[in-house]
């Protein structure tokens, strides 16, 4: 069988317009996965950074720990009298 430009193919309009709806359904579904990975992976950068603040300390936090645990030793040596 030899194959060259004028070489015909025929292909039921039915199959084809199965075939092009099934590259459609394909697509949409990879751009909606793609576009979920991107929400979440969005949503975790802004966590972890809201994270990363909420875990630093600042001098005002760091000075009330102090008195804190200044106050637990009072507590514990009137405790123990």
């Amino acid at each position: 069988m030899k194959i060259n430009e004028n070489t015909n193919v025929a292909l039921p309009l039915r199959n084809l317009l199965t075939i092009i709806g099934a590259v459609a359904v394909g697509v949409w579904f990879a751009f909606g996965v793609i576009e979920r990975l991107n929400n979440l992976e969005t949503k975790n950068q802004l966590f972890e950074k809201d994270l990363l603040e909420a875990s630093v300390q600042k001098p005002i936090d760091q000075e009330q720990f102090m008195l804190l645990e200044f106050q637990a030793k009072q507590i514990e040596k009137i405790q123990k009298y």
